[in-house]
């Protein structure tokens, strides 16, 4: 086919589909291919932990003693074995592990420093990391869970189906992944462009650059325009800050995935979901907690205010630090911070104190892994002590709080404001306020301040909530979103139009949820249907997960989709077999759809037959729940129990649960009380009012045991004994109207039987 005739063919095809003729997509080279150019630094990312982050199970690779070396853990054995090569050629070295009587090989080197684990196949294609790792410095077997037993079919086992490496690790493990998950099969077919974290992973596929080597090729996120990578300090645009926020954030920043597989290049915010500073992965003051990978610390720190970004402080390639130690600091310090009279109170202190001992004071993850906390925080005893967390003074002077006089402390604190907001003092929203207008608080400190104002019923504190929601800023937008969505939000839905037409797609999925836990249903028009659309494709994007199918379960529910709902919950229930929350979900909105079933017109005579399934069917989830939680199941039999009372006929059954339950747990008062009351809407009186007295000598304070008693007293015509619990009622709730008009009654009745007597 000459030129002319193809070009003519394919303009002609544009006629029929317009993309025919466009330009394919880059693809991945691998990082050998870059290395022929760029000698330096693939010579420098050979030496960097991205290089190694996954290498083959080879003697050259694999760190660890397999010399038949043995560890033991809570009762599991296991031992590290090798295979050696056949003298022939015709079988290499194997490493494997003996685990649970079965001999796994080990498919993959995992990490390299400061400690080393391997990856072990599977069920359905999975890949899993052994929580048996080496110890590189100690030279060691060692367990991640030192402390607690981690048995088969343990949360944390590490065969456990949910921990596996394909989407736990692989995504940052590895370039251009692709996870495979398919739902139908709960299985995978993983796969990848390179086996480790090669240049592509950050520089993005590279085939159009080798094509055309002295065209631009940027860094993700930069475009044309954008000011040049070489590290600088002080930036005044944001363009830089933001493209490495599309780099680097990926992996490392705690994150949920917004879309499978995720596009490189493409905005960060439009394809995950960050986590903000909230409980459980970070302290109030924002130091690290959990594992939450660097870059949510680092967004809370003054640097990246001043668009200062990693790269400023590791070299790309190699990931190591431009300069060692303080130098590194004082690069843009030095003559700024000397006259701080805290620096100059430690320059002849005993101790070597440098900048990190208390600018970046480290936490131990995974045993043995000393990560520093990249807030680059001013030392706050006071923040420290309110939220719990590492006061960095107090580890060189103690409870000295003499010592505090001479830091100079942050102008506004935001777990102050937090603390404040939890015990709703009177001055909560000024402090607040304070926090939300100092220019030196991150815009991700201020989100998280604003997602905690949900629990706030002050008109206040609503205020600032409607006011985030419109911000300029997504990390306030999404705190707005999420204290709106808080159960104890006390205020109606507001118009959310504009955030489900939002620029970026984490706002839009927010916007969502938020709507959905307010039981907004109305998604049939522009831009709500959209918007609903990204919520479900933020769903898939994660389906390996029974939390995206609990998320579903709702959203369906909400929409009136109450077969889809039906069927999100048994995928999750699928998936989490082992949860009795996942079960007592399903169970109960069951019993949901058959009373919107029952005398339903659209099921014809068939309603009644329709209820009786599906009511079966959410009992026998309720029922498969208690038997998991075995002694632990009070709470799940009260459900059960509630559940059993909707119908009438159910009463006798509704009872036993009941009673189980505070058998199980005699301080549940809820279930004590409802057994009463179903004993007592079945006539057997002895037994309700056993349970009624019971719960008021356990309950005294509680008024439910004593009107129920009240009620049966009265049934029974036993006046003398209502009248003297009705005159202790009266005592311990004075003023209360009601008692006073039942003793008049009462006092009737007595008069009445006298008379008859």
């Amino acid at each position: 086919m000459n030129a002319h005739w193809a070009a003519a063919a394919c303009a002609a095809a544009a006629l029929v589909l317009l993309s025919g003729c466009a330009k394919p997509a880059p693809t991945y080279v691998g990082s050998t291919t870059c290395a022929s150019c760029h000698t330096d630094q693939a010579l420098a990312w050979e030496q960097s932990d991205h290089r190694r982050a996954m290498q083959l199970p080879d003697s050259s690779h694999v760190l660890g003693d397999f010399d038949d070396a043995s560890f033991q853990h809570f009762g599991d054995t296991y031992r590290f074995i090798r295979t050696p090569e056949e003298e022939d050629g015709s079988a290499k070295e194997t490493i494997s592990v003996i685990a649970r009587k079965d001999t796994l090989s080990v498919k993959w080197a995992f990490g390299h420093d400061p400690l080393q684990q391997v990856l072990l196949p599977g069920q359905r294609g999975r890949l899993q990391a052994l929580t048996v790792a080496w110890d590189v410095k100690a030279q060691k077997w060692y367990s991640l869970y030192p402390d607690e037993p981690t048995p088969a079919g343990d949360v944390l086992d590490w065969q456990h189906d949910r921990l596996s490496w394909n989407y736990m690790c692989a995504a940052c493990h590895t370039t251009g992944l692709e996870r495979g998950y398919e739902l139908a099969t709960d299985s995978y077919e993983t796969t990848w462009a390179e086996s480790t974290v090669g240049c592509e992973a950050c520089h993005g596929p590279g085939s159009q650059h080798l094509e055309s080597p002295d065209a631009p090729f940027r860094m993700a996120g930069t475009t044309a325009g954008s000011e040049s990578l070489v590290p600088i300090s002080g930036r005044e645009s944001m363009a830089v800050l933001d493209a490495e926020m599309t780099m680097c954030a990926a992996c490392h920043w705690r994150r949920t995935p917004l879309v499978e597989p995720t596009v490189h290049g493409e905005s960060f915010l439009d394809q995950y979901a960050p986590s903000l500073i909230s409980d459980g992965l970070y302290y109030d003051d924002g130091q690290i907690l959990d594992e939450v990978y660097v870059y949510g610390s680092f967004l809370q720190s003054g640097m990246a205010q001043a668009g200062v970004t990693c790269s400023d402080c590791h070299d790309s390639h190699s990931g190591e630090r431009r300069l060692p130690g303080d130098a590194l600091c004082q690069s843009c310090h030095a003559g700024k911070v000397e006259d701080v009279p805290v620096h100059q109170a430690h320059e002849t202190g005993e101790a070597q104190i440098s900048c990190e001992t208390c600018h970046m004071p480290e936490r131990t993850y995974m045993g043995v892994d000393n990560r520093g906390d990249h807030r680059f925080g001013i030392p706050d005893p006071v923040s420290a002590r309110s939220a719990g967390s590492r006061n960095v003074c107090a580890d060189c002077h103690g409870n000295d709080r003499t010592i505090e006089s001479i830091l100079g402390q942050p102008d506004s604190r935001p777990a102050i404001a937090l603390a404040a907001i939890r015990a709703l003092t009177t001055d909560r929203d000024a402090i607040v306020r304070e926090v939300l207008s100092d220019t030196t608080v991150s815009r991700i400190q201020k989100g998280s301040l604003i997602q905690r104002l949900g629990m706030d019923p002050s008109t206040d504190a609503l205020r600032i909530v409607m006011t985030a929601l419109s911000s300029g800023d997504p990390f306030e937008r999404v705190g707005a979103l999420r204290a709106i969505a808080d159960p104890a939000f006390r205020a109606p839905l507001p118009n959310l139009t504009d955030r489900f037409a939002d620029s970026l797609r984490w706002i839009r999925v927010e916007a969502v949820a938020t709507a959905l836990a307010h039981g907004y249903d109305q998604f049939e028009a522009e831009p709500a249907k959209s918007a609903l659309a990204d919520y479900l494709t933020a769903q898939l994007a994660v389906a390996e997960q029974p939390e995206a199918h609990l998320n579903l379960a709702s959203m369906y529910e909400v929409t009136g989709e109450w077969s889809a709902a039906d069927a999100s919950f048994q995928d999750a229930a699928r998936l989490a077999s082992d949860r009795p929350d996942v079960l007592t979900g399903h169970g109960l909105m069951l019993g949901r759809w058959a009373n919107r079933i029952l005398g339903s017109p659209a099921q014809g005579e068939n309603s009644d037959a329709v209820y009786k399934e599906i009511r079966e069917r959410g009992e026998g989830q309720l029922r498969r729940a208690v038997s998991l939680e075995g002694t632990g199941a009070s709470q799940t039999l009260l459900i059960l129990g509630l559940y059993l009372g909707e119908q009438r006929e159910r009463l006798a059954d509704a009872a036993s649960a009941l009673d189980a339950s505070w058998e199980l747990d005699p301080t549940n008062r809820q279930a004590r009380y409802n057994a009463a009351v179903s004993h007592h809407q079945m006539g057997d009186l002895r037994v309700a009012e056993e349970r009624y007295r019971s719960g008021m000598s356990m309950h005294p304070q509680d008024l439910a045991f004593k009107e129920g008693l009240m009620a049966l007293l009265m049934q029974e015509d036993r006046w003398q004994e209502a009248s003297v619990l009705n005159q202790q009622m009266r005592r311990e709730v004075p003023g209360e109207t009601r008692y006073l008009e039942r003793q008049a009654m009462i006092e009737s009745q007595l008069r009445s039987a006298a008379r008859t007597n």
